[in-house]
C-alpha cells in the first residue's frame, strides 16, 4: 500500500508491504512533532527502534540528521531501505531486536512502541508469533540509556491504555476514538 506524509510543499511517499506496520495516528503525531521540531535533528545521530516502514526515521534523516532505523521484522528493514531509495535520504538500516544489533550512543531516540493490546489484530501482523509487547516496552525502558549521548533525549508513544509505567514528562498528545495518544520524553 501506498503512504504520503506532506511536509509543505514536498511529501514523503512510502511503499508499506502488508506485513509491516502502516502509518496510522500514532505515526501521524510522531511525524508531527519531529516535524515542529525539525531544527532539532539537524546533524544530530538519531536510532528509530521498531521503523516500521520507515516514516518517522526518513522524516529525522530529511532534516539533517544520521539515522540508524532499526526494526524486528525484516520485511520493515528492506521496506525501510527501499523507501529511503525512492525518497532519496540517506540512512542506515537493521534487523535487531530493540538494542541486540546497536552499537554507539545516540542524540535522539525514538521508539513508537507497541501500546495496543496483545489481541490487537491491526498490529499483531508485523510481529513474529512469540512477541510480546509488554516484555518488549521493558526491555527498552531498561536499556535505552545505554544507547544515548549524556545530553541525548529519549522520546517514546503510548496511549493512555498502555498498561506499562512508563516515566517521563508528556510533551505531544492527541485525542482519538478510545484514547489519548502521547509521546514522553523519558526520564
Amino acid at each position: 500500500m501506498k503512504y504520503y506524509f506532506k511536509i509543505g510543499q514536498s511529501e514523503i511517499q512510502l511503499d508499506i508491504p502488508g506485513s509491516v506496520y502502516y502509518p496510522e495516528e500514532d505515526s501521524e503525531l510522531f511525524a508531527d512533532f519531529i516535524t515542529k521540531h525539525r531544527t532539532e535533528f539537524l546533524k544530530k545521530k538519531v536510532l528509530e527502534i521498531g521503523c516500521g516502514s520507515g516514516l518517522l526515521s526518513l522524516l529525522c534523516a530529511k532534516f539533517g540528521a544520521s539515522v540508524l532505523a532499526t526494526d524486528i521484522n525484516p520485511s520493515a528493514i528492506h521496506a525501510v531501505l527501499e523507501n529511503a531509495k525512492t525518497n532519496n535520504i540517506p540512512l542506515e538500516a537493521v534487523q535487531s531486536d530493540l538494542f541486540s544489533k546497536i552499537k554507539g550512543k545516540f542524540d535522539f531516540i525514538i521508539f513508537n512502541t507497541p501500546y495496543l493490546p496483545d489481541e490487537d489484530q491491526l498490529t499483531k501482523k508485523a510481529y513474529s508469533p512469540n512477541y510480546n509487547k509488554g516484555d518488549v516496552i521493558k526491555r527498552f525502558l531498561a536499556e535505552y540509556k545505554g544507547y544515548l549521548n549524556k545530553s541525548g533525549k529519549a522520546y517514546a508513544l503510548v496511549s493512555s491504555i498502555t498498561t506499562e509505567e512508563i516515566k517521563g514528562k508528556i510533551i505531544e498528545k492527541r485525542k482519538i476514538d478510545w484514547e489519548e495518544l502521547r509521546i514522553i520524553e523519558l526520564k
